[in-house]
């Protein structure tokens, strides 16, 4: 709720959005454009009135507190970098092997290769600091030096990644070895490292859903080589909880504050640099009442993402996000640099959003169907008929049975199209764009 007896406020422009504040030489009187300001104040109280201010100390405040320092407890996992120097780019192809579910073990009455053996050995050392860290809640989200959202340090997001790398290739070692309940336990591992982190901006979501990705493709080659997890339902668990629709809502409204900590730094009558957008300070001044239009353009049409994000609104909110950029679009046929930026792009991390909520889908429906014995169903089994996010009419995930063993599971994907036909692959040149851009998962049991 907006709190009562406020000091009067002015609207400072941005290149961006606005922010109200106390004070401040650049600030824009309110007088100068009545309507605008009016409006401008109006759509920011309603946003505060809902409980989504869109300011740095509220959006920092509303983060998972950490417990513990999650890039501490990872600084011990060591980086997959050749200890010796002739393995090492033998060495990272077993790597990807072992990632695509390609490698096949030398026989063991041979000499193993100098790679693999490395391959192992860093397994063994980096597993232990990895599994260390999932005690941690998360990082904390702090602000940066300007005042602003700080995005996820560098060097947590190698440590993430080595320690995501050790996980993922100790499941891929021990599947290929039939070692079907170390490779299951490797992968539950996997799934709680990525649950571990949930960042406030729309560029750390990305980051963490390459994660999620990476982990739905170990599940459906585990899932080939080994057959069904003893204990499938704590799996399908976690793989529910990382779809995270509060995480994304927090992610839209990070966006906003972190464009907002942005927006202070606009010089008075033009835009000051902001390097991190791309944006150069050209000298160019800006027309203040065209400035103000765009700001409130904006907020207007960003407002029912967000809520319709924290509403947790997911069949509605692809729509919202596409009828977004193009009503910014067409409210202005020159854009601001950094309006550009958050407005033409949020429809497109909306629909990369959902599709890694459809994959997940998708692997707990393939987690259901690992426990079929015999020949698989033809039609998805009640607790495999997940919905598809895409669907409108809302709709299950599509499921095609290809043999007595094997199957597709497959979305509309954010085109929303499907007839049926043959879906081809995402490379098939031949197959419509529609096909193309279709979220699919190969199921196949031993």
């Amino acid at each position: 709720m907006a709190r009562k007896n406020r000091r009067p406020a002015r609207v400072v422009s941005a290149g961006l959005l606005v922010v109200l504040v106390g004070g401040g030489a650049a600030a824009v009187r309110a007088q100068d454009q009545p309507g605008l300001a009016a409006e401008i104040s109006r759509l920011l109280a309603g946003l505060e009135a809902d409980g989504l201010a869109p300011e740095v100390t509220a959006v920092v405040a509303a983060s998972p507190a950490p417990r513990g320092e999650l890039l501490a407890l990872l600084a011990a996992v060591p980086l997959p970098d050749g200890e010796e120097e002739e393995a090492t780019c033998e060495f990272a192809a077993l790597v990807g092997q072992v990632r695509q579910g390609r490698l096949v073990l030398p026989d063991p009455a041979a000499r193993p290769l100098q790679a693999q053996a490395h391959l192992e050995r860093w397994v063994k050392r980096a597993v232990g600091p990895a599994r260390r860290a999932l005690d941690a809640r998360g990082p904390a989200v702090v602000a940066d030096e300007r005042g602003g959202l700080a995005e996820l340090p560098d060097g947590l997001q190698v440590a993430l990644r080595a320690a995501a790398d050790a996980l993922d290739t100790e499941a891929g070692l021990a599947a290929e070895a039939g070692r079907a309940d170390a490779a299951w336990a490797a992968v539950a591992d996997l799934a709680r490292l990525v649950d571990r982190v949930r960042w406030p901006t729309m560029a750390g979501r990305v980051m963490v859903d390459a994660w999620r990705s990476r982990l739905i493709e170990r599940v459906a080659l585990t899932l080939a080589r080994c057959g069904p997890p003893a204990h499938p339902a704590d799996l399908a668990a976690t793989l529910e909880r990382l779809e995270d629709v509060e995480g994304l809502a927090l992610a839209c409204r990070g966006e906003l504050a972190r464009n907002l900590s942005i927006s202070r730094r606009l010089t008075d009558g033009g835009l000051a640099a902001a390097p991190e957008l791309g944006v150069q300070d050209t000298g160019q001044r800006l027309d203040r009442t065209a400035l103000l239009r765009d700001q409130a353009a904006l907020l207007r049409i960003h407002g029912p993402v967000l809520r319709a994000a924290a509403a947790g609104r997911l069949d509605e909110l692809l729509v919202i996000a596409r009828s977004a950029a193009y009503e910014l679009r067409r409210s202005r046929a020159e854009p601001l640099p950094v309006t550009q930026v958050l407005g033409s792009g949020t429809d497109r991390f909306v629909e990369r959003t959902l599709v890694t909520v459809a994959a997940l889908r998708m692997a707990r429906a393939a987690l259901a169907l690992g426990a079929t014995r015999g020949e698989l169903p033809g039609a998805l089994p009640r607790d495999a008929a997940l919905t598809d996010p895409f669907a409108s009419p809302p709709a299950p995930l599509r499921w095609r049975r290809t043999g007595p063993r094997s199957g597709l599971l497959w979305s509309v994907g954010p085109q929303g199209q499907d007839d049926g036909r043959d879906l081809g692959g995402p490379d098939d040149e031949s197959a419509p764009e529609w096909a193309r851009r279709v979220v699919r998962l190969e199921v196949r049991l031993p």
